[in-house]
């Protein structure tokens, strides 16, 4: 059976395509113009789904950040889906992930979530908590990727890559390898950075107990 892979556009900041494009393949393997299980914007996503050039498949939101114009063309785009929400208690990125979810994601990538507001970027960041353990998730921008972890994992990448780590809940007996700077079965409290590691083998592997943790991947 086809794999259910979900992409989100948000309505931050896109700085540069080519760039923003890369970092997308490098994490997932695809292309923007891939085909999709399904494309979901947020309502004042549209500007970025044109300098990308996409087409969505469901825009999604209380339409209070779209212009008159633009929902007038999207009512008559019989291609999108107008999935109208009015719950100011969410945000638009947390809509998306919800619709993203109730479809049957099990792979979730989502641009254009920073820049621009901390409070916006920080929101979108933290609603990956949204997201359950059986769906991977990423955040991703032109010089990064975001998952969060739960349980132990591994990441592969080339000797020298950045990884870092911000733990945001606890995390017990925290361990280390492939990477530069090693840690053996170390308490990590939440809020205390672990950034600017490198990989020094092929593949880093983060062991835990238990906690959640940031995963986040970058580059200059």
């Amino acid at each position: 059976m086809k794999e259910k892979i979900f992409l989100i556009i948000s309505n931050g900041q896109v700085l540069d395509e080519s760039l923003l494009e890369k970092e997308f393949q490098s994490v997932s393997g695809r292309r923007f113009r891939d085909t999709f299980s399904g494309l979901i914007a947020t309502d004042g996503a549209v500007t970025n789904l044109e300098l990308l050039g996409l087409k969505a498949d469901y825009l999604i939101g209380d339409f209070d950040s779209i212009s008159e114009d633009d929902l007038i063309k999207y009512r008559e785009n019989t291609d999108t889906e107008l999935v109208h929400d009015p719950d100011q208690s969410k945000t638009d990125t947390q809509l998306a992930i919800e619709l993203a979810l109730k479809l049957g994601a099990e792979k979730i990538y989502i641009l254009a979530a920073t820049g621009g507001r901390l409070d916006h970027s920080l929101s979108n960041i933290f609603d990956l908590k949204m997201i359950p353990d059986s769906v991977e998730a990423y955040i991703i921008n032109e010089h990064s990727s975001i998952t969060l972890i739960r349980s132990s994992s591994t990441f592969s990448g080339k000797m020298g890559d950045t990884l870092s780590l911000i733990p945001i809940i606890d995390v017990v007996s925290l361990s280390l390898e492939g990477l530069m700077y090693k840690l053996e079965d170390k308490n990590v409290q939440s809020g205390k950075s672990l950034v600017c590691n490198k990989f020094s083998e092929n593949e880093a592997k983060i062991t835990f107990k238990t906690g959640e943790i940031l995963v986040i991947r970058a580059h200059d």
